[in-house]
C-alpha cells in the first residue's frame, strides 16, 4: 500500500504462493525475490484520496473475508497449561467473582491424551464436565487443533490418515516423518481427494464428545521440530514435548553443492523439482526455506512439491475446516482461528500474531501488526494480551489489558512455563484496570461490531491516523501512524507506550471530544498539534469521540456475557457547528435484536439492510431550541418493515463545539413532534441536564422514557424557554428536575 506525492494510493499485489523476499528501499521502491512459480503481478488504482476504496477493491478481489459471530468480539481467556477442568473452572469463577466480562474459554493441547488431535484425556477433561462447565456459565468454548498427527499405530486419527493414504508423502513416496508435540508425526495433505473426509470424519469423531463453538487452527506453517524429515538416526532421540531436543542434536548441514547458480537458472523450474534447499539459486533471508518446516521436496497430491505448494496446504485446511463446521456440523455461528495464513484465507479465519513475548518490544509492535492484517483482509486480528512467553508484570499487563481491551480480537494467553495473569492474578491495579477496559468494550461491542457488519467482507476496521487523515504527513514523519489507533472513523484511542503512561498525543485538525466527559479537546478551527497527558491506570485508555460522529453506546456495568447487553442504546453525539444556529453529527445504528450470524447475514447482509443513518441536529430558533433525531433506512428495505427488529433508544448526549449557553431562567416547557404519526404509544418523557465542561464547552444529557427506533423515524423535540438559546454564549451548570416536577422548578433570577 503506496501513497503517492500527489495525494493518491495505489497498491501492488505480487500473486505468487512459493517463497519470497519483499524490502523497500530509500528510494521508495520495493523490491519482489522469489524462488520461484508464476509472475502474476496485480496493480490497484483508485481516485480517491483516501486508501479504504482501495482496500476494498483489493479485499473484493481476495473475495472479502468472513464477517465474525458477534460472541467473538467478547473477551477470550486462553493458557497452556490449564492441566484440568477444575483448574478451568477456577478460571471462570475468578472472572465471575471478580466482576470481569469473558465470553470464550480456549483449550490449548492440554486436553489431549499426549497431545494428540481428536483425543481427549477423560480422566483430566472429563467431556461432560468441560460441556457442562461452559453451558451453566452461558460462555462459549474453542479448542486447538495442531496440524501433526502423532505417529501412534491404534490412534484413530493415525490408522485412518493411512488407510485413505492422506499424508504428505517424501520423495521416496513414503509418509514424511516429522516431530510435533506427540512426537513423530505425519502431516495431512489437504490438497489430496480424501482430506475433507478424513478431516470431517476428525471433527465428527471430537463434535461426539465436546460442545465447541469454534476451532484454534495452530502448528500450520507446516510446523516441524526437525530440519525437513526427521533423519532416521535421531527418530529414538526425540521426547514428546520437547521441541529443541531435534534442533540440538540435528546433524550438521551438508556442504553446499557446487552447482553455479548461473547454470540452475538456464535449467529452469525443472531442475528444482526433486531438489534440496541448498540447491536453490537464491535463499530467502539468507535461511534454510526448511528450517523447521517439511523438506521443499516433500510431495502432495498428484506429485505437487510442498516448494511450490506450501501455503495452498494451509488455504485448504482452513477452508475444509469451515466447510466441515458449517455443512457437516451444521454450525451457523462458528468461529475459526489460524496462525499461518496467505492472501484470502480471511474468507475463512481470524489470525492472532503467534508466540509473543511478555516485554514492551512486542506490546508495542501490537498495533503494526494488527495494521497490516487490516491491509490483509483479515481484520479480525490480535495478538496474545500480557505477552505469551516469558513472565508479564503487573505494569506490563496492566497497560496491556489496557489495549488489548480494544483489539478486534481480544484474548489473554501465556505459556506453561509462565506465571499465571489472568486479569485477577496479578494483583489490584491489574483487576481494576482490566475491569474498567473491559466495561469499555463491552459498552462499545455493539458499535465495533456494526463496523464489521457494514463493511460486509471488505474495508479497515482497526486503522492507522492516515488511512482517515492522508495528507497530514505529520503523522508518517513522527511515528505516530504506529502510536495511536481509530475505531472505524469515529473514535481515536490512545495507548500507554511505558508503565508510567506519559504520552504525546497527536490529534490531525479536526474537533475532537473526550468520549468519557464530553469536553472538547481540540476545536477543527485550531491546528493540528500535541497534547501531553497521562493515561491513568484503574481506568480504560483515553478514548476521543470525532466531531461529527455519533456512537451508539450501551451500559456494561453488570454485563459479563456479549448477549447480555440487550438492545437498549445510548446514543453521543460529537456535534460541529454548521452555522450559527444548526450544529450536526451523524452516525448509524444496527436494526437488530439478534446477533446470530444467520440473522446477521439474512437482515443486514443479503436482500435488505438493517443500516439506519442516525442523523442528530440542534437548532437554535427564538424562544426555543429543537433537538432532531433522525433516523434513515439505508440500502435495499424490507417489503414489510414492522416485522424489523426494533431496538430502543435511553438516552442522547449532545456535546458541543463551544457553549451552548443556557444561562439565565427555567426551560418552560417542551414538546415532541413525531414524522409518519410514529409516536410511542406510551408517553414520551425527556429529562434533561445540560452543564458546562472545565474545557469551557456544553453537554447536553436526553434521558429518554424508552424510544423504540423504527425505519425513517424522526423526532423533534422542542425546548421553550423564556430567553434566547446562544451558540456563542457561556453557560453554567443547571440541571434539570423531573418532568412531573418541572413545573415546581425556579432557578434564581440572577442565574
Amino acid at each position: 500500500l503506496n501513497k503517492e506525492p500527489f495525494s493518491k494510493w495505489h497498491m501492488t499485489f505480487l500473486r505468487n504462493i512459493n517463497a519470497m523476499d519483499i524490502s523497500l528501499s530509500l528510494q521508495n521502491t520495493i523490491n519482489y525475490k522469489i524462488t520461484g512459480g508464476l509472475i502474476n503481478l496485480r496493480v490497484f488504482l483508485t481516485e480517491d484520496a483516501y486508501p479504504e476504496p482501495l482496500l476494498k477493491l483489493y479485499h473484493r478481489y481476495l473475495n472479502g473475508y468472513a464477517t465474525p459471530p458477534f460472541w467473538s468480539l467478547g473477551f477470550h481467556q486462553s493458557r497452556y497449561g490449564y492441566k484440568d477442568v477444575n483448574q478451568m473452572t477456577n478460571v471462570v469463577n475468578g472472572y465471575n467473582q471478580n466482576g470481569l466480562p469473558l465470553d470464550t474459554l480456549w483449550s490449548d493441547i492440554d486436553y489431549m491424551v499426549d497431545y494428540e488431535d481428536f483425543t481427549i484425556d477423560e480422566d483430566r477433561f472429563n467431556p461432560e464436565t468441560v460441556n457442562g462447565l461452559i453451558a451453566n456459565n452461558s460462555l462459549h468454548y474453542v479448542p486447538i487443533i495442531d496440524y501433526g498427527i502423532g505417529k501412534k499405530p491404534g490412534s484413530i486419527a493415525y490408522d485412518m490418515g493411512l488407510q485413505m493414504n492422506v499424508f504428505i508423502k517424501n520423495y521416496k513416496g513414503e509418509p514424511l516423518l516429522g516431530k510435533v508435540w506427540p512426537g513423530l508425526s505425519h502431516f495431512p495433505d489437504f490438497l489430496h481427494p480424501n482430506a475433507t473426509e478424513y478431516w470431517s470424519n476428525m471433527f465428527v469423531l471430537l463434535a461426539g464428545k465436546l460442545n465447541f463453538d469454534g476451532i484454534w487452527l495452530d502448528m500450520n506453517e507446516i510446523s516441524n521440530f526437525c530440519d525437513g524429515e526427521c533423519p532416521p538416526e535421531e527418530v529414538n532421540k526425540i521426547v514428546i514435548g520437547q521441541p529443541d531436543s531435534m534442533k540440538e542434536n540435528a546433524p550438521k548441514e551438508k556442504e553446499k553443492e557446487t552447482t553455479p547458480k548461473r547454470l540452475l537458472m538456464e535449467q529452469g523450474p525443472r531442475r528444482l523439482l526433486g531438489t534440496k534447499d541448498e540447491d536453490l539459486p537464491y535463499h530467502i533471508g539468507n535461511g534454510k526455506l526448511d528450517d523447521h518446516l517439511v523438506q521443499l521436496n516433500a510431495t502432495h497430491a498428484g506429485g505437487l512439491e510442498d516448494f511450490n505448494a506450501h501455503h495452498l496446504n494451509t488455504f485448504y485446511e482452513n477452508a475444509i475446516t469451515y466447510g466441515i463446521l458449517q455443512q457437516t456440523l451444521n454450525m451457523s455461528d462458528f468461529f475459526i482461528l489460524t496462525r499461518a495464513n496467505m492472501p484470502g484465507i480471511g474468507r475463512f479465519a481470524a489470525h492472532w500474531g503467534g508466540d509473543n513475548y511478555a516485554d514492551w518490544g512486542f506490546y508495542r509492535r501490537s498495533l503494526s501488526q494488527i495494521f497490516n492484517y487490516q491491509i490483509f483482509g483479515i481484520p479480525m486480528m490480535g495478538v496474545d494480551i500480557c505477552g505469551f512467553a516469558g513472565n508479564t508484570t503487573e505494569g506490563l499487563c496492566a497497560r496491556w489489558m489496557q489495549l488489548g481491551s480494544l483489539y478486534p480480537f481480544s484474548r489473554n494467553h501465556n505459556a506453561i512455563d509462565s506465571i499465571d495473569q489472568e486479569p485477577f492474578a496479578l494483583g489490584p491495579t491489574v483487576l481494576e484496570t482490566s475491569r474498567k477496559a473491559l466495561q469499555l468494550r463491552y459498552s462499545l461491542l455493539k458499535f465495533y461490531y456494526s463496523i464489521f457488519v457494514l463493511n460486509n467482507g471488505t474495508g479497515s476496521v482497526f486503522r492507522p491516523l492516515i488511512f482517515n487523515y492522508p495528507d497530514d504527513q505529520t503523522i508518517l514523519d513522527d511515528g505516530h501512524v504506529e502510536r495511536l489507533f481509530m475505531i472505524g472513523n469515529s473514535l481515536l484511542v490512545v495507548p500507554a507506550q511505558d508503565e508510567a503512561g506519559q504520552v504525546v498525543v497527536y490529534f490531525p485538525q479536526d474537533t475532537w471530544y473526550n468520549l468519557s466527559d464530553g469536553s472538547l479537546v481540540r476545536s477543527a478551527k485550531t491546528k493540528a498539534g500535541i497534547v501531553n497527558m497521562v493515561v491513568p491506570l484503574n481506568a480504560s485508555m483515553p478514548v476521543f469521540l470525532r466531531g461529527g460522529h455519533i456512537v451508539a453506546l450501551q451500559n456494561s456495568t453488570n454485563v459479563r456475557r456479549a448477549k447480555d447487553l440487550g438492545n437498549v442504546f445510548q446514543l453521543t453525539a460529537g456535534l460541529v457547528t454548521l452555522n450559527k444556529s444548526t450544529a450536526q453529527a451523524k452516525g448509524n445504528l444496527l436494526l437488530l435484536n439478534d446477533y446470530s450470524l444467520p440473522n446477521v447475514r439474512s437482515r443486514c447482509q443479503g436482500a435488505v439492510s438493517c443500516q439506519l443513518e442516525v442523523t442528530i441536529q440542534y437548532i437554535q430558533g427564538r424562544g426555543y431550541a429543537d433537538v432532531v433525531l433522525n433516523f434513515a433506512g439505508v440500502g435495499p428495505q424490507p417489503a414489510d418493515p414492522s416485522k424489523d427488529e426494533l431496538i430502543a433508544l435511553s438516552r442522547v448526549t449532545l456535546l458541543f463545539d463551544r457553549s451552548t449557553a443556557l444561562n439565565f431562567a427555567r426551560i418552560k416547557r417542551y414538546e415532541t413532534t413525531f414524522n409518519n404519526n410514529t409516536a410511542p404509544t406510551s408517553p414520551f418523557l425527556v429529562d434533561y441536564k445540560i452543564k458546562q465542561n472545565l474545557a469551557g464547552n456544553s453537554v447536553i444529557d436526553l434521558d429518554i422514557n424508552p424510544l423504540y427506533i423504527r425505519r425513517n423515524l424522526s423526532v423533534t423535540i422542542r425546548f421553550h424557554y423564556q430567553s434566547v438559546f446562544s451558540l456563542k454564549r457561556d453557560c453554567l451548570l443547571y440541571t434539570s428536575p423531573s418532568p412531573r416536577d418541572r413545573q415546581k422548578s425556579r432557578m434564581p433570577s440572577s442565574a
